[in-house]
């Protein structure tokens, strides 16, 4: 780990502690993964693309939606999006599959926090098909820990309506592509 302890700074400078590079996971947590010289690391899971974790399950992708930071979860689903051609839709694996240890998807940690913007942006990354898809992971009633319910056991009622709005709107698609 390289520090900023220069000729230009006091030997006791607590600046020198502070890491010149920073990882994703940082980076996301504090809506900064944008000014990283590296996009957030896919690995190989399942036979799919994924965003790496740390060691509780969780990517940067869960770290910028919990703490709201809209540019950053724009960034990354940009960098999904991109690879998407590679290996299946990583974007929407991202935010409808990848659980951490706790079953906490992106969605999740999104609606659990208050983080409304960031949650209109996984919301709005994911397509048609996929909802009509993948639906039950998250929003189904047989899952105790849907993201409808984790709003409401957060008291997130903002982040309630957002998710019962979106629902409302993208239901009448899903029936139209059944």
């Amino acid at each position: 780990m390289h520090s900023r302890a220069s000729a230009e700074h006091p030997k006791n400078c607590p600046c020198k502690f502070i890491p010149l590079k920073l990882n994703a996971f940082t980076l996301a947590t504090f809506g900064a993964l944008h000014l990283s010289e590296k996009p957030p690391k896919l690995i190989q899971r399942d036979g799919f693309l994924s965003l790496a974790t740390d060691s509780g399950g969780f990517s940067p992708l869960h770290y910028s939606a919990q703490w709201d930071k809209k540019e950053t979860v724009l960034h990354i689903v940009r960098h999904l999006s991109d690879a998407n051609g590679t290996s299946g839709n990583a974007l929407e694996r991202a935010i409808l599959y990848n659980k951490t240890s706790s079953n906490t998807t992106p969605l999740h940690a999104a609606a659990a926090s208050g983080a409304r913007e960031a949650l209109n942006v996984l919301l709005c990354a994911v397509s048609v098909e996929a909802l009509k898809l993948a639906v039950t992971p998250v929003m189904s009633s047989d899952i105790p820990e849907n993201v409808l319910v984790k709003a409401v056991k957060e008291g997130r009622s903002d982040c309630l309506t957002t998710l019962m709005e979106f629902i409302a709107r993208k239901s009448g698609e899903v029936r139209r592509l059944a």
